[in-house]
């Protein structure tokens, strides 16, 4: 296994698949993660109402603009898709990922921290590897909006929906939800 780093954490990547050799292409994203407040015991999940990843509860965020860094999408992308403001936002870490076949996602999903690898195959398409910057906030300016894209819900930190999220969530997320001096 390949050793990753998270935030201050170390952790043990899942599994490796190649980087598809028809992939030149890199997109990048950034989420959100928001806690109602201090205590962390309830973060804000989106419910996907349309597109990609549609009827999937997921971290607010969307794809970086030409020219935009990663915190700045963060930001617009949660005011976008809640209609209010994050606090103060905190990086906690980044993802490369790399899938050979969208279909076998659920049982290969490797997650490497650090290294540009892989692609995704949709259609017998290549679709080219991403990243993920990930954000946390304390707090948001006022109670989230549903909106045309999502759904918005406070979930308690014990009792996530992670069978009806993205498999990737129940990697990367826990770890989230562990303050960065811990």
């Amino acid at each position: 296994p390949v050793r990753s780093h998270f935030g201050s954490r170390w952790l043990k990547s899942f599994r490796f698949l190649p980087l598809s050799a028809a992939s030149g292409l890199h997109m990048e994203a950034s989420v959100v993660v928001a806690f109602k407040d201090d205590s962390r015991a309830e973060v804000l999940l989106g419910l996907k109402k349309r597109g990609f990843g549609q009827g999937k509860w997921t971290a607010y965020g969307g794809k970086l603009e030409h020219g935009e860094t990663p915190d700045v999408c963060a930001r617009r992308e949660f005011v976008e898709e809640t209609t209010v403001e994050p606090e103060a936002l905190v990086f906690r870490g980044r993802i490369d990922y790399s899938f050979e076949d969208h279909e076998a996602m659920l049982d290969m999903l490797w997650m490497h921290v650090g290294n540009h690898q892989g692609g995704v195959k949709t259609k017998g398409q290549p679709t080219p590897p991403f990243t993920m910057h990930i954000f946390e906030s304390v707090g948001v300016s006022a109670e989230p909006m549903e909106t045309d894209e999502m759904a918005p819900r406070w979930y308690d930190t014990r009792d996530l929906p992670f069978e009806q999220m993205w498999v990737d969530g129940q990697l990367w997320l826990p770890r989230v939800l562990v303050p960065l001096d811990r």
